[in-house]
């Protein structure tokens, strides 16, 4: 398994073998005959669950564009859903573990490389400093899309998204989870979640609550997608509602209806949370 992307050096050739009882990293470390480790590519499955969840093992071509129309999300998710059969319950179960222990590390500013930091910790440490490279290294546009998140399990899923309890319909964003697993992403692109009341005042609420700072965080825009004229009029109801508190907070909410290109087409309609900038004295 090349997990060269994992490291501060892409460049590096950085290579996990497993095999038996005997398991080697080219280069980086050689082990043999630890029973403690017979189970390691379970959680690299895990790590690598979380790419396909995120959008890390797509065209980065199509992630930067995004999604233009609507067939084109159709065609991307019947793929995704093919990778998903790949992996069971159990390497779901351990990247939730994987999540948990990484958003933890970030949040509360430990240092991953001491012991005190992982001693309590489910995760081995290999996985914890592999996990916590490539998140904290990871930049550009990470990618959500609800249809799949829909087919996780809960406890999984809700490390993304978590419903309303009196509506279950309404969905938001983990805020926090986001923002701590990926500190130096730029964007985040959700599709197939509804802009919601419950959503947007989530969201003011994690504003509030002081988390967010910089330079720790460097997200700066979330894009939903809207694939219908009648949910764009919908959303922008509530868009309006919202706009206020959340440019106080310092952001601000932009929109832009979903359209037929020269082709025939939909091209898919945003609605985005942008950073407002501050001007430089």
């Amino acid at each position: 398994l090349d997990v060269s992307i994992y490291g501060c050096n892409p460049a590096e050739c950085e290579q996990l073998m497993h095999g038996g009882a005997c398991l080697g990293i080219h280069n980086i470390l050689s082990v043999s005959q630890q029973q403690e480790l017979d189970s390691l590519s379970h959680w690299t499955s895990a790590v690598t669950l979380l790419r396909y969840i995120v959008g890390d093992t797509q065209n980065q071509d199509d992630i930067q564009q995004g999604y233009k129309t609507f067939e084109h999300e159709v065609a991307n998710d019947h793929q995704t859903y093919e990778w998903l059969e790949e992996f069971d319950q159990n390497v779901c179960a351990l990247l939730v573990k994987c999540i948990e222990h990484q958003v933890r590390i970030y949040k509360e500013g430990r240092n991953i490389h001491d012991a005190s930091s992982v001693s309590t910790s489910q995760v081995p440490l290999y996985i914890s400093l592999l996990l916590h490279s490539w998140c904290v290294h990871k930049q550009g546009i990470i990618q959500l899309n609800m249809n799949l998140l829909r087919r996780l399990p809960k406890p999984l899923r809700y490390q993304f998204v978590y419903n309303d309890y009196a509506n279950e319909e309404d969905y938001t964003l983990n805020w926090s989870n986001v923002f701590n697993l990926f500190p130096n992403c730029n964007k985040i692109w959700k599709r197939g979640l509804y802009f919601n009341n419950f959503l947007c005042e989530q969201y003011v609420n994690f504003l509030c609550s002081g988390n967010i700072t910089a330079p720790r965080y460097q997200i700066d825009g979330i894009v939903f997608s809207c694939a219908h004229q009648d949910d764009w009029k919908r959303w922008m109801g509530t868009a309006r509602k919202h706009a206020s508190i959340i440019k106080q907070m310092g952001w601000f909410i932009t929109a832009s209806p979903p359209k037929q290109n020269p082709d025939g087409a939909i091209e898919t309609g945003r609605f985005s949370f942008i950073k407002r900038v501050k001007p430089k004295h």
